[in-house]
């Protein structure tokens, strides 16, 4: 990579490490010697490409950020760690960490609530599956104007009202396998892919999207086929409005 000749400091910096994903893989190698695989790895590059990965780090090591060290060992051994050049750049990044943090906290307190860090999230969601298999419903942290969106009558608003629909929710799960496939998150809404797997075999595949404040659900919806949640689930049909029955194509919908 050639570098743009400036002689203002700030730019020369942004020409250095100007971009995300060379700014993070500095900070996973602040926290020492790195192989390739697991910096690939590793949660603070999640969704990095292997392509990218070693264009960035090549780049990094033609700017004399990184070195990269070639161990004579079969099947051969690479590890990456910072220069002192790369070292150097610790409080640049030190006071972005410094920085982030306040704005999330100001934007959290501007928009009526603290946002929970990636990890308290995807913790926050496993205990609600948890509960909600085991039926423990009274465990779920739920906003007391919490709000879920679905056919089941329309929307269902207000603490008690939701809380007994997954109360009869869980009650199904005693012949019903739930695996959770996957968390996608960003600051207080996430998504939960999971499949349920009906006692006839056939795995129906379910999306939850949650808006999380303060540590409580606000917001929940569901998408779902429903049909064959139907002979499961005896009250569906009941309870679906007229104007929201299932579309004769076997497209998704929403639904719980």
């Amino acid at each position: 990579m050639v570098i743009k000749k400036t002689t203002c400091p700030v730019e020369a910096t942004i020409n250095l490490i100007g971009n995300k994903w060379k700014v993070l893989i500095m900070r996973e190698l602040f926290k020492g010697t790195k192989r390739f695989g697991a910096l690939f790895r590793s949660e603070g590059l999640a969704g990095i490409s292997q392509k990218m990965l070693t264009q960035q780090l090549r780049q990094m090591e033609e700017d004399g950020i990184v070195v990269r060290t070639v161990y004579p060992e079969v099947p051969s051994r690479v590890e990456y760690c910072l220069t002192d050049l790369g070292r150097s750049l610790k409080p640049i990044l030190d006071a972005m960490d410094q920085w982030g943090n306040n704005y999330i906290e100001e934007r959290g307190s501007s928009e009526g609530g603290s946002i929970m860090n990636r990890e308290e999230t995807v913790a926050f969601l496993d205990a609600y599956f948890a509960a909600l298999q085991k039926g423990e419903i009274e465990k779920i942290p739920l906003a007391a104007d919490v709000t879920l969106t679905g056919p089941m009558g329309g929307p269902l608003k207000g603490e008690p009202v939701v809380r007994a629909l997954l109360v009869r929710v869980s009650q199904s799960f005693r012949n019903i396998k739930l695996v959770v496939r996957r968390h996608v998150i960003d600051g207080e809404h996430a998504c939960s892919m999971f499949d349920m797997i009906l006692p006839t075999g056939e795995t129906v595949a379910f999306l939850d999207y949650f808006h999380i404040v303060d540590g409580k659900i606000k917001w929940l919806q569901p998408f779902y086929d429903p049909r064959p949640m139907q002979e499961v689930w005896g009250w569906a049909e009941a309870e679906r409005p007229a104007n929201k029955t299932a579309s004769p194509r076997r497209m998704p919908a929403t639904g719980r």
